[in-house]
């Protein structure tokens, strides 16, 4: 049992019935030309087949989802649809798209389904964009979900969404109401109802006697008719049988009508049926469809392929799916006449064996189905069993997400009495509700130690430390940790006994009791982690481990361990933990460019999910670098913001660390409500003891402000405290930056002899440790005590690196405010452009024309103007609602993101081409932009400058050639977004063909033919019908003797504009 299986059969397009009327009735419906056809009807109206006989020239462009009625479940819905739309054909089970990754990563899907939405539509684009052949979506039997808003609401976004290319269809016993709004006004929506579907008499006519030869007179045909008012279900039923018999007739003589007239005419085909036979079609009516595997194996047919053979020829209503290994169902109303005789024929304990029986076979095939089977015959034990032997490979192998769907096949009561199911409830809400998780997780972990189940219970726990990582809130796990049984899980040894030691590791370094950690640390490093989640855990809690150690090169190492884990790369809510773990490393080393990486991830995943924490840490990682580079107020800006972006998350921890970080950067003179706001935040943080230094590095912010204040006696009391603690800890970059901090203390406090000794043990420490950074440093203090170092400390390599980030040497001062203005080229005519430092990205290098179109939309904007998000979501995405519109250009924006990261234009980048503010985006003023746009404004400036002075020199001459060589297309490549945008192209259009008439002229005067015909030839290629650069070339075929040429190209053109126009072509 290694996974969840994929049903091929639910995607494989259904073949086409072999005895079919293809009328132009059907043909008539359009359904291949629609943008979506809604077909409506009850079972038996041809919906299926009407659409497979719609699209049979385009069988390859079909991408099917037949629906049941696990579809109703939102991530079951999800992720069929991705599937459908993004499956490899080769490979349908495996779908690696954005969107899937987004599913499994995604926190509340009822909460935050526009998101999805949004990258479903980003990877149809990028799928399909440039694509002229039509794709199309088929939707098939989804009566199954009619009920479920948020589904209807879905298809509405797709369709209004979409590339124009893909169309969809979807047939319905139910009307799905899809069809309102605006949709309702556009002409490629069409909904087909019942009363299309029906046959006319003329077609029946054509169905009983020419497609089936069965030779039926006048009077049958027409009684036929009459009573199925032209269902075909009915006429199928007739048309079924070898002839049309005085039973079939005397049917519709009493007047038997649709369903009812079915279930009389199938009582009389199964009556005459072999009993074995018959019995083995009631049973398979329980399964959606069936291969010969199943009737081999579970219904004991020992000739399978002959059976199906035999189903085939006896008319039984059975379709064929082309799946690898064929599989067959009947159609929905034989199906549904065959349950109720399974219900009605079938005693409770035959019925009870064959789910068992359903259940033992599907359990290794199809561990969904097998739990559906086993519950609906009372098997609850087995279902709970099947359950369990998921649960675990599926946390073993790091990927809970697929026992998500097992759990909802039980009911509420027997998942609050299991622990397994409690335990992935309890994951199901780690993100959306922390409260119910938590209180279902201590739920599971009594369970599983009644249960004696320790493995699973340490499971548990580690959920439990996930949690309290996440809110740096480690009270929550005194409860746990008073629930555990201690020496059994000890005693019980093996993977059991590791993740208690593991645990322990967990708890003791997030509690900064290093010591403790060490010797859990020796313990675990040797030993080989099996189960991907605790693996995972922790290789994150090795890294912090090290580096609060002061080894910075082993948890550089572990880096990699990390970001490369499958958990971090299948998921992106772990992977955010996973690089929140790991991201101090780069501070710590002032990796600037790590530091860089790291920013960007997290600015990438806080755009795609909305996420207030991972922009926090984008935030104060932008802060490091800045503060790295000498940039305080940039520094303190951003700090700010990771204060606001905590603060919107609720972290109420990570604001204070901001906060406190803050007071150290901040080298203006404090004032006794910084105290007071530090008093506040050490008292806090001394109550909930959260670990990873912050009491000490609250105690070493309020000695930095004192010693600010001049208050050196308090400054020394501070900082000799948070030394001590952190001397106890085993902290030695904290160690170090505390002797940096008292040397400073002492400077200013004129102990010369004093300063000079903290000095020098800071020196020893950071040559020791390689250390060029101090989380309890600020750039003041560094300056300073690097003048105490002698001469020959000074000239080691760390000692320089530290003087030239911190420009400590003498005229430094400015060290981080000085930088090369980057430069950045902007194409907006013609093929769209942007380069920065030899690296260029053009419009393929952009998941879709949405995205380059944000980024151009803000090219566009005039010096100092900004766009707000709400502009941008109402110009590309003018149909959608506010909600859907917002996470479109979340998605979007994170997709434009991506491409500007790769040549090192991001948003919050040195060289960012773009930044937000409050108030919008704008192009960045902090660096150089060129834009052809303002190239050609200012070529015509000197055209019409050069023209009012010199009217016929050459001058003039190259003046109107700069404007033409500068124009290169349509501005925008026509992608006009706004009407703003539509009166800038006109307003381009008109200069550059002012200079090309103008030029044209002048070089036909002075006998340049060829140049005059070369410039106007690339100006046909932009306005193909314009005259009067049909009449200048005509005119320089003419006065250069090429009259021929001069009257084929008057006429080619006369009869293209003809063509086009519809009027005959005059010079005037």
């Amino acid at each position: 049992m290694n996974k969840i299986p994929f049903y091929e059969s639910n995607f494989s397009v259904p073949d086409i019935p072999q005895k079919i009327l293809y009328s132009q009735r059907i043909r008539n419906l359009n359904v291949e030309k629609n943008r979506l056809s809604v077909l409506i009807a009850p079972a038996g109206f041809g919906k299926t087949t009407a659409v497979l006989l719609s699209l049979r020239e385009h069988r390859a462009k079909i991408k099917w989802y037949r629906m049941n009625r696990e579809d109703a479940v939102l991530q079951v819905w999800y992720s069929h649809l991705i599937t459908s739309l993004f499956a490899s054909r080769d490979l349908p089970a495996v779908c690696e798209s954005e969107s899937m990754s987004m599913l499994a990563s995604i926190t509340d899907i009822g909460e935050n389904y526009p998101l999805l939405n949004a990258q479903i539509v980003q990877d149809a684009y990028a799928l399909c964009d440039n694509s002229e052949e039509r794709v199309y979506l088929v939707l098939d039997d989804f009566h199954y979900v009619v009920d479920n808003d948020i589904i209807v609401e879905t298809v509405q976004y797709l369709v209004s969404n979409m590339p124009q290319c893909l169309s969809v269809i979807i047939t319905s016993r139910r009307d799905p109401k899809i069809i309102s709004g605006r949709l309702a006004l556009r002409d490629d929506v069409r909904r087909i109802t019942a009363g299309e579907l029906l046959f006319t008499k003329e077609e029946a006519a054509s169905l009983i006697n020419d497609v089936y030869g069965l030779g039926a007179d006048s009077s049958h045909i027409d009684a036929a008719f009459r009573r199925t008012e032209g269902w075909i279900a009915g006429l199928y039923i007739f048309c079924r049988s070898e002839s049309i018999c005085d039973e079939d007739m005397e049917a519709i003589a009493i007047g038997k009508k649709g369903e009812e007239l079915f279930s009389l005419v199938l009582s009389k085909y199964l009556r005459d049926i072999d009993p074995k036979n018959r019995r083995i079609m009631i049973k398979l009516s329980v399964l959606e469809d069936f291969s010969c595997d199943e009737l081999n194996s579970v219904m004991n047919v020992d000739d399978a392929e002959g059976f199906v053979r035999w189903l085939e020829g006896g008319n039984f209503y059975i379709q064929k799916i082309p799946t690898v290994a064929p599989r067959y169902r009947f159609h929905a109303l034989f199906r549904e006449e065959l349950l109720k005789m399974f219900e009605t024929s079938l005693t409770a304990e035959e019925k009870a064996d064959c789910f068992e029986e359903l259940g033992r076979y599907y359990r290794e095939e199809d561990p969904r189905l097998a739990i559906r089977f086993f519950l609906m015959g009372g098997f609850e034990k087995a279902a709970l069993a099947t359950a369990r032997e998921c649960s675990r490979e599926f946390f073993d192998t790091g990927i809970p997400e697929k026992m998500f769907m097992l759990v909802g096949e039980f009911p509420q009561p027997v998942v609050d009495s299991d622990p397994y199911l409690l335990l992935y409830n309890g994951m199901f809400h780690i993100n959306s509700n922390s409260e119910l998780a938590l209180a279902t997780f201590m739920k599971a972990i009594d369970g599983f130690r009644k249960k004696g189940d320790l493995s699973f219970l340490m499971n548990t726990f580690g959920m439990l430390l996930v949690m309290a990582y996440q809110h740096n809130d480690f009270v929550l796990l005194e409860k746990a940790y008073k629930r555990l049984p201690v020496i059994s899980l000890l005693a019980a040894g093996g993977d059991t006994r590791k993740k208690l030691i593991i645990s322990f590791f967990i708890a003791m370094t997030g509690q900064d009791r290093l010591n403790s950690a060490r010797l859990l640390f020796k313990l675990l490093d040797r030993r080989k982690i099996r189960d991907d989640m605790w693996d995972f855990s922790y290789a994150m809690i090795r890294g912090i481990y090290f580096y609060r150690c002061g080894d910075l090169e082993l948890s550089a190492a572990n880096l990699d361990r990390i970001v490369s884990h499958p958990v971090c790369r299948r998921n992106d809510q772990w992977r955010i933990i996973g690089l929140v773990s790991c991201c101090n490393v780069s501070l710590l080393r002032m990796d600037f460019v790590l530091i860089q990486r790291f920013a960007d991830e997290f600015f990438l995943l806080g755009e795609k999910y909305d996420s207030a924490f991972a922009s926090g840490y984008g935030y104060f990682m932008l802060a490091y670098l800045k503060y790295g580079k000498c940039d305080i107020p940039g520094a303190l800006k951003a700090i700010d913001d990771s204060i606001e972006a905590f603060s919107k998350y609720g972290g109420d921890l990570l604001v204070k660390e901001s906060i406190i970080i803050r007071s150290l950067w901040n080298e203006r003179e404090p004032d006794e409500r910084t105290i007071t706001e530090l008093e506040y935040i050490r008292a806090a943080l001394n109550e909930e003891k959260p670990g990873h230094g912050l009491q000490e590095l609250a105690m070493t912010a309020l000695g930095v402000t004192y010693k600010r204040m001049g208050r050196f006696d308090g400054g020394y009391v501070m900082l000799t405290e948070a030394l001590a603690s952190v001397k106890k800890i085993g902290a030695k970059q904290s160690i170090c930056g505390l002797y940096l901090q008292l040397a400073d203390l002492f400077l200013r406090k004129g102990d010369q002899n004093a300063a000079a000794e903290y000095a020098t043990l800071f020196a020893e420490l950071a040559e020791q440790g390689g250390y060029t950074y101090w989380r309890e440093a600020d750039i003041s203090a560094v300056r300073s005590v690097y003048g105490l170092l002698p001469p020959e400390c000074r000239m080691k390599p760390l000692f320089r690196k530290i003087s030239n980030t911190y420009g400590c040497e003498p005229g430094a001062d400015d060290a981080g405010a000085a930088r090369k203005t980057a430069e950045v080229k902007c194409k907006l005519f013609g093929e769209f452009s942007v380069s920065c430092g030899g690296v260029r990205l053009c419009e393929s290098d952009f998941k879709t024309r949405k995205v380059s179109g944000i980024l151009k939309y803000i090219l566009t904007l005039a010096k100092g103007d900004t766009v707000s998000r709400e502009r941008l979501a109402a110009v590309f995405w003018p149909e959608a609602n506010s909600k859907a519109a917002f996470a479109s250009l979340r998605v979007a924006l994170y997709e434009l993101r991506r491409s500007l990261s790769s040549a090192s234009m991001s948003f919050e980048n040195e060289n960012a081409l773009i930044v937000e503010r409050k108030e919008g985006f704008a192009v960045n003023p902090d660096i150089l932009v060129e834009r052809d746009t303002d190239l050609l404004e200012e070529m015509y400036r000197k055209y019409r400058k050069t023209a009012e002075s010199c009217p016929d020199g050459e001058g003039l001459v190259a003046a109107l050639g700069a404007v033409c060589d500068v124009y290169d297309g349509a501005f925008l490549q026509g992608q006009l977004y706004d009407d703003w945008a539509d009166v800038l192209r006109e307003h381009y259009v008109s200069i550059y063909f002012e200079a090309l008439y103008r030029l044209a002229e002048m070089l036909i005067s002075a006998g340049e033919f060829a140049e005059a015909e070369k410039r106007l030839m690339k100006g046909m290629q932009f306005e193909p019908l314009d005259e009067k650069c049909c009449k200048l070339i005509v005119d320089a075929y003419t006065k250069s003797g090429q009259q021929d040429r001069a009257d084929h190209f008057l006429k080619k053109f006369s009869k293209h504009y003809m063509d086009e126009m519809g009027v005959e072509l005059t010079f005037g």
